[in-house]
């Protein structure tokens, strides 16, 4: 959260970051309930198979100029780092944690998608992966080994191959270290910036007006 804010602090871009956004809470407040009534809600896409108004979404950026980036942490390799002898994740590990991670973002963003839908219908809405305790060149392995969770990975994100599917990705290589992660370095913020240019360079999307903007964010 902190590398965020002080990526959009450095752009001097207009964007706002929700953390722990659970889809169960959201709009669930008895008194606004009449308010609320008519707007989109997660429940509305509830099915048999799938209760998406039970998940949860670790991150949501909402950019005025680019529309929304949904973000999954995964803190696999966390306990590794070991400051006198730090371990890298098994890639077994990396892999069963980027699975789950890339199901929860197809969930989040259908559900996302569905919530703005009143306000801006077909806004964009794209994905990224937060891996801090795994490099890029591990997960690029972890993908290279895997056919099915490259293949998962790749559409999941809009990557045609393994390298731009990293690419997309945030990993510890673009992090502040976890030891001093409050401290965001000249180094750490080109590293978000190339990460970033990546992930969310487009022409600025015409869905999200102003009045859009500060809607979607009020919510």
């Amino acid at each position: 959260m902190v590398n965020l804010q002080e990526l959009g602090n450095s752009r001097h871009e207009a964007m706002f970051i929700l953390s722990q956004l659970n889809f169960g809470d959201y709009l669930n407040q008895p008194a606004y309930a009449a308010a609320v009534a008519q707007l989109p809600r997660p429940s509305d896409k509830d099915t048999q198979q799938t209760k998406y108004s039970d998940g949860e979404a670790d991150f949501v950026l909402i950019h005025r100029q680019r529309g929304i980036l949904i973000g999954e942490l995964k803190t696999v390799g966390r306990w590794q780092k070991d400051v006198n002898n730090p371990q890298p994740p098994a890639d077994a590990d990396v892999a069963k944690r980027v699975i789950k991670a890339v199901k929860q973002l197809d969930r989040s963003q259908i559900v996302v998608r569905h919530l703005v839908s009143d306000v801006a219908p077909g806004l964009t809405v794209r994905k990224t992966l937060f891996l801090p305790y795994v490099s890029t060149e591990q997960l690029q392995r972890v993908l290279d080994n895997d056919p099915q969770l490259k293949q998962a990975v790749c559409r999941s994100l809009g990557a045609s191959n393994t390298a731009e599917a990293v690419l997309l990705c945030c990993c510890s290589d673009q992090l502040s270290q976890s030891a001093s992660y409050w401290h965001v370095t000249p180094a750490v913020l080109s590293q978000l910036s190339t990460w970033w240019q990546h992930r969310m360079a487009c022409t600025v999307d015409t869905l999200l007006t102003d009045d859009s903007y500060l809607d979607i964010v009020a919510r």
